[in-house]
């Protein structure tokens, strides 16, 4: 397909290398889903090590190079020039002892200034690669362990919804657990927990935040089934964050104090932070005698919880009331 401006033929990477070392050698492998991107997109790279040397690798580095071509029309000669650009990045994954093999994610901003990938055949080019290098202790940078993997960077085409950014969806993530939209739900999977293998099923379930709280075991079993290892982890995280909120309401509903659950929530209060809670934070929450009930409470389920705290809770209660 010739170069232009929104050329977007989607080529997964898969490129290997290896170097010989004192003892051994060490292997390196990096893929991506595409080799196309947009100025300022993020960059995931999944990079899998295998050390089989006697040395230690602790270092990784990644750098972007743009290669310019030009051709000299009277001379017809052509010049290659390699740019390492301002944009590079350190990252410094588990240590990879000799023996280890290790794979992790690596995710990097591009700069937002970059010039589109483009060709003018005998005339000139300009074409971009991500380099990987691999740092070996005691050997000079020129002899590390690189891989260049090219990239193509192109034009976002207008009439093509803009994915949404990492970092901004995170950002845009409610405190409130319940305010949650299926799409925030989604950004929290696959940015937060780095779990993308569950979009699809929440996808086809298109659940909200509030709803979660009324899944039963067994529907949340079907939701993240199929994933062993992940499925499990994720189960405990989701039934830990609902119980570390439906614990408070709960509470205050066995108390019939129910309609203390809205400045409870608004305070961001849960079960983890109900063991620090002191007379003066409840002060600011509820009314006196609510406030009584609850330290009453709170002293029984957690008996070793601070003595600031309001262990004593008629000495609390006069406090209050001399307020």
């Amino acid at each position: 397909m010739d170069h232009t401006p929104h050329s977007k033929t989607i080529c997964p990477v898969d490129m290997q290398g290896k170097k010989s070392v004192m003892g051994g050698k060490i292997h390196i492998r990096a893929q991506m889903k595409k080799n196309f991107f947009t100025p300022w997109e993020d960059i995931e790279v999944l990079v899998d090590l295998q050390n089989d040397s006697s040395r230690k690798v602790k270092e990784l580095e990644f750098k972007l190079i743009s290669k310019q071509k030009s051709a000299n029309m009277s001379s017809k000669l052509v010049s290659d020039f390699d740019t390492v650009l301002e944009w590079h990045k350190k990252l410094y994954p588990k240590k990879l002892y000799p023996g280890d093999k290790a794979t992790q994610q690596f995710i990097m901003e591009l700069p937002k200034t970059l010039t589109h990938t483009f060709v003018k055949k005998n005339v000139f080019g300009l074409d971009y690669f991500l380099r990987i290098s691999v740092d070996i202790p005691k050997l000079p940078d020129r002899l590390d362990l690189f891989i260049d993997v090219p990239v193509d960077i192109v034009i976002r085409d207008p009439h093509i919804p803009k994915p949404p950014l990492p970092m901004l969806e995170l950002a845009a993530l409610p405190h409130k657990l319940w305010e949650w939209t299926p799409r925030h739900i989604l950004a929290w999977l696959c940015y937060k927990l780095n779990m993308p293998e569950f979009r699809p099923s929440f996808i086809f379930w298109d659940l909200n935040g509030d709803q979660l709280f009324h899944l039963s075991d067994s529907s949340m079993a079907t939701l993240v089934e199929g994933h062993p290892g992940a499925t499990e982890k994720l189960t405990t995280i989701l039934k830990t964050r609902i119980e570390e909120i439906m614990y408070v309401r709960r509470m205050l509903w066995d108390l019939h104090l129910g309609h203390c659950v809205t400045p409870f929530e608004a305070h961001g209060i849960t079960k983890s932070t109900l063991v620090n809670l002191t007379k003066t934070d409840l002060h600011k929450v509820v009314k006196v005698g609510e406030c009584y009930k609850i330290l009453e409470y709170l002293d029984k389920e957690f008996p070793n919880r601070k003595s600031n705290a309001g262990t004593d809770v008629s000495t609390a209660l006069r406090t209050l009331l001399s307020n």
